[in-house]
């Protein structure tokens, strides 16, 4: 993704924050359901990464099987800590995975054990988890809940890393 898309989804993520606050009178309820859809694509996110360590072959399979074991491990911790943030904001977690599934805008397919079909797919679910990450940044600063402002932007750091560290590796395939 170049810089002009990159602002245009940033500029139009903003403009839909924005909308959706006008017609929302506690910040907070739409929030909550925005950090549900969060929760669900880190799942999916999680379990691709880790479908991936699993499924790797290939000459380059130690490097990737550590490299996807890091992914899939970063990912798993920041699940709970998203719950967390649910119910402190006095929402509710989805109970039963097909919720979560059914919230999840990721397509949670591989297809392909080789390391560069494989990375493409973590690249996509960690753009679409760092869109849903900004998107949340924006509703949380809106709501004024600064805990979880940081929390988020913490966690945009790490996936900006990620997305680095992913097109990195993608340049030598």
């Amino acid at each position: 993704m170049n810089y002009l898309s990159a602002n245009k989804i940033n500029k139009s993520m903003k403009e839909a924050v924005e909308t959706a606050m006008a017609f929302t009178p506690d910040p907070r309820a739409h929030l909550i359901e925005r950090l549900k859809v969060l929760l669900a694509n880190g799942y999916v996110f999680y379990y691709d990464a880790h479908s991936a360590h699993w499924n790797i072959v290939g000459s380059n399979f130690p490097q990737y099987h550590a490299f996807f074991e890091k992914v899939y491990t970063q990912v798993y911790e920041e699940l709970d800590d998203i719950a967390e943030r649910i119910r402190i904001i006095n929402g509710l977690v989805p109970l039963y995975i097909k919720d979560l599934l059914n919230l999840s805008t990721i397509e949670g397919t591989i297809g392909g054990t080789n390391g560069a079909t494989l990375l493409h797919k973590l690249e996509h679910d960690n753009k679409v988890f760092l869109y849903n990450l900004k998107e949340c940044f924006e509703l949380a600063e809106h709501a004024e809940e600064v805990g979880l402002s940081n929390f988020l932007q913490d966690r945009i750091d790490a996936h900006k890393k990620l997305e680095w560290m992913i097109e990195s590796t993608l340049k030598g395939e």
